[in-house]
């Protein structure tokens, strides 16, 4: 809780007898001191000269700045702190009477006017007289408090004012209802701007009051500690903020990058070359060595093997698991995986044919005399077995023999 104090002399009607005053015999003040999201104002009086004399009855009004405080939701504050605001007294007539205008608060207070002269004596004690409450509706606001001598009156005692005397002196103007924070300062501690996936940056502030840490712009739920580890890439910067409002960013951001670590690769063949998926710096091995110049994503092997390949980058490398290479000749692969059945046939006839691996598929229709007719296929294939029907007749072709 942020307590000031300013010490403020206002007007306040008493009713009084047979005592003789000068200007300035008494005076009031007011604390006002911050608590939460509320602005407390606790009032006092006190005897400047002369003797003491029976206060019984008073109001007062004071000017708020409305624009930052909740003037419609004022409220009393119960208090056992002085006379005129002790319940627990049983001989005194005591009331807080709260009353409020388009920007000012009226308070009221009577003591021992039950139709008596007698009322409560003020001294050289600084006794306090009431506790009002203002919600604050902008926390980076201030409050000028100005004191309204209209509404000032004395009740129930001889018509004897004393409103005269006593001295009208405004309060220090501009009370802050919340403190700006001082600019925080962002310090890179580890003094490294680039890590890998896994490893972390550790930012701090030396922010003294809440604190509040962003990336790219937008606030990181649950950073608000005086440091911060940084895990992924981004602009980091800090805010120290006081009353939830107030708010002072530092000057400075950090950009910290974070490298992705490199990810398994994995390898397929398609046709006759090998492919992998691999996106960082490639690197193709043949039985553990590294094959010269195979450096992209697809790789045609010449020969039996066992072949991986690594992906790299800054960060580390992984490598694919094992892919065996075993060549089979184009003739073998037709003779004993193109076939077609019925064959001869009538009408129409079945095309199979069986794939060991992912590949390029292009089958040709050649007549006798070894004149190509048509394509009847040119794509990539899974492994598996394939079928399709071939009619001649259907193609416009006349009876006769013909090559797949």
């Amino acid at each position: 809780m942020k307590k000031i104090v300013q010490k403020i002399t206002f007007v306040i009607a008493l009713a009084s007898s047979l005592n003789v005053f000068a200007q300035g015999n008494y005076e009031l003040e007011i604390e006002q001191k911050v608590q939460g999201s509320n602005l407390l104002m606790d009032l006092y009086i006190h005897k400047v000269s002369g003797v003491d004399f029976p206060l019984s009855s008073c109001n007062f009004a004071v000017f708020i700045d409305t624009a930052n405080l909740d003037i419609n939701n004022i409220v009393k504050v119960a208090s056992e702190d002085g006379p005129w605001d002790n319940g627990t007294v049983p001989s005194s007539y005591l009331d807080l009477i709260l009353g409020k205008g388009a920007n000012f608060i009226n308070l009221s207070t009577r003591r021992n006017t039950t139709g008596s002269i007698v009322g409560y004596n003020v001294t050289s004690t600084r006794t306090k007289i009431g506790q009002v409450s203002i919600p604050i509706k902008n926390a980076c606001g201030t409050n000028n408090a100005v004191w309204n001598s209209g509404p000032v009156a004395q009740t129930m005692m001889p018509l004897t004012s004393i409103k005269n005397y006593a001295s009208f002196k405004n309060a220090n103007p501009d009370f802050p209802l919340c403190e700006l924070p001082a600019q925080p300062f962002l310090t890179n501690v580890d003094s490294i701007y680039e890590v890998c996936e896994g490893d972390v940056v550790t930012l701090s502030t030396d922010a003294t009051s809440e604190i509040q840490w962003y990336k790219d712009g937008v606030a990181i739920l649950g950073a608000n500690s005086t440091t911060y580890n940084v895990s992924a890439s981004g602009s980091y910067t800090v805010e120290a903020v006081n009353c939830t409002a107030c708010r002072t960013a530092a000057l400075n951001a950090e950009s910290i990058i974070v490298n992705p670590l490199p990810a398994k690769p994995s390898i397929e063949l398609i046709g006759n070359l090998l492919s992998t998926d691999a996106i960082g710096i490639i690197q193709w091995y043949k039985e553990g060595k590294a094959i010269e110049g195979a450096n992209t994503t697809t790789f045609e092997p010449l020969s039996n093997g066992v072949y991986t390949v690594i992906n790299s980058n800054t960060c580390g490398e992984k490598t694919s698991d094992e892919y065996k290479v075993e060549m089979t000749s184009v003739a073998e692969v037709l003779s004993n995986k193109l076939i077609a059945y019925p064959n001869p046939y009538k009408g129409s006839t079945i095309v199979s044919y069986t794939l060991t691996n992912k590949s390029d598929v292009t089958l040709e229709l050649f007549d006798a005399l070894g004149k190509q007719l048509a394509t009847l296929e040119n794509t990539t294939k899974k492994a598996g077995e394939y079928n399709f029907s071939f009619s001649a007749a259907e193609r416009g072709y006349s009876d006769g023999i013909y090559f797949i």
